[in-house]
């Protein structure tokens, strides 16, 4: 029972390694992915706290740990600034 349940988070968290990023529902969820990076770590809690009633829950938990890790892996890069590239203009915006 926890391979479809983590197959389900890995679709809704990263739609693009799975290229169904080209479908509308989906492809929002690219640019919720930090957000859902905030709400795994609660989930994986959750399972754990579950872990005695409910069988496979600790391995539901575990594959939620490597999807975030995978996700987090793929927004890291975007969180650290890179210098401005020289002999670029800057950019004016009109008011």
């Amino acid at each position: 029972m926890a391979l479809p349940f983590v197959a389900g988070v890995a679709v809704l968290v990263l739609p693009d390694l799975l290229l169904l990023d080209r479908f509308t529902p989906l492809a929002q969820l690219v640019a919720l992915r930090p957000y859902l990076l905030v709400a795994l770590p609660v989930l994986v809690l959750v399972l754990l706290l579950l872990a005695r009633r409910v069988r496979g829950a600790v391995l539901a938990a575990a594959g939620v740990v490597v999807v975030l890790l995978v996700a987090a892996g793929m927004v890291a890069p975007r969180t650290m600034a890179v210098p401005v590239p020289a002999g670029g203009r800057t950019l004016t915006v009109a008011a």
